[in-house]
């Protein structure tokens, strides 16, 4: 939220969740890398900037818009509009040397014709000039036309007619276009994820695109700078064996086809990780004997764990580490169930109230340690249930 608050004071912008895509949502808790800073940096840049002759060079497909009646224009009921047109904007050589050239196939978006439009353009202050005033057969306009530009993203732009030089509001252009990159790359892959697996690491994402020709994996070792191609598939899956034990391995994928690459995925990471953890010690330790009033159970981990359950709990009545003891009187059974999301060495959890005391002379109270649940912060869980036990005085 903060980020997002920074980036709308900093960059105020009109935006539509459609157009700018940056790759996928975050979540509460993930981790921005510096490469995903730099493509959100680089695509807010794209659309905040002055916008220049370069940023137009190309094949658009560009949809129109007019409130009046024209010919070759499908009705819409409230509105006619040009669908798919194509439009062309390109540096030319004629008889008077360079000039930047718009062409348009028929009927045009630009101007209210059932017949194509060819003229010469300008780019200023975010505007763009059209004038058609080719020499020879293209006949000519006696003023430029001039339009609003709102980039919406690297690969879509606005047009909104404003109004002719010296003279008044025509009514034989269209009010609005909107244009979109004609040369399309995929969209990026999302939801990618990438698990430890006792030192395999496996990567799974979702597939945004239609029309994409396969997938590249990249990937990096922890404190390098350069990421490099890991493979290239057609499936939506990727197993990693070409790790090495204890060392994070960032990724992240992109789809491609013949027009060039999507955007990246967000990178995940993940550490390579084939050993478990274990129990060192206990408190209670194994066969001690402790007071009445004893209010907590702690396990201490070889390496930090965390505990994952399914839903919010655990299994009711046992939980991730569980006992069943006489307390006040009645038997009970003091659980650990909630997970814990934060990777720890030790776990503990308080078995009655603060004014409670467990009954006298009880002897082999056992504490179960899950494996199920316990897992290290790399995926590895506990090998085997574990057991120990304590008594009152």
């Amino acid at each position: 939220m903060v980020l997002f608050l920074f980036l709308i004071l900093i960059f105020p912008v009109l935006i539509f969740s459609d157009d700018l895509k940056i790759g996928e949502e975050f979540k509460e808790g993930d981790i921005v890398s510096a490469e995903t800073f730099n493509q959100i940096f680089d695509t807010i840049e794209k659309i905040n900037r002055t916008i220049t002759t370069d940023d137009l060079i190309g094949t658009w497909s560009c949809d129109a818009m007019t409130t009046r009646e024209t010919d070759g224009w499908t009705n819409k009921g409230l509105y006619y509009a040009v669908e798919d047109a194509q439009v062309n904007f390109f540096l030319g050589v004629d008889g008077t040397g360079p000039y930047q050239a718009i062409t348009t196939s028929a009927p045009s978006p630009f101007k209210r014709q059932s017949t194509s439009f060819s003229g010469r353009f300008e780019v200023l202050n975010n505007k763009l000039f059209t004038k058609n005033d080719f020499p020879g057969a293209y006949g000519s306009d006696s003023n430029a036309k001039i339009y609003d530009i709102n980039f919406i993203s690297d690969t879509r732009f606005e047009l909104t007619f404003l109004e002719t030089s010296a003279e008044t509001f025509p009514t034989n252009y269209s009010s609005f276009i909107t244009c979109d990159a004609a040369v399309k790359v995929p969209a990026a892959p999302t939801k990618l994820i990438a698990e430890n697996e006792k030192g395999i690491i496996n990567l799974s994402w979702n597939d945004a695109s239609i029309d994409e020709e396969g997938f590249k994996i990249y990937r990096k070792v922890d404190g390098s700078t350069e990421y490099n191609l890991l493979g290239t598939l057609t499936e939506t899956s990727f197993v990693d064996s070409d790790t090495s034990e204890g060392i994070k391995y960032f990724y992240y994928v992109i789809s491609y086809n013949e027009n060039g690459d999507s955007l990246k995925s967000l990178i995940v990471s993940a550490t390579s990780d084939s050993i478990a953890p274990t129990i060192i010690s206990t408190s209670p330790a194994n066969n001690e004997t402790v007071a009445k009033e004893t209010h907590t159970i702690r396990v201490e981990f070889s390496e930090r764990v965390k505990i994952v359950c399914p839903q919010s709990a655990c299994d009711l009545g046992t939980g991730a580490i569980y006992l069943t003891a006489n307390i006040e009187g009645s038997s009970r059974n003091p659980s650990l169930r909630v997970p814990y999301s934060d990777p720890t060495y030790n776990l503990y959890f308080i078995v009655m109230g603060t004014a409670e005391a467990f009954d006298s002379n009880q002897s082999n109270i056992q504490v179960f340690v899950n494996k199920n649940w316990i897992k290290d912060a790399n995926g590895i869980p506990l090998e085997s249930d574990y057991t120990f036990s304590f008594n009152v005085e």
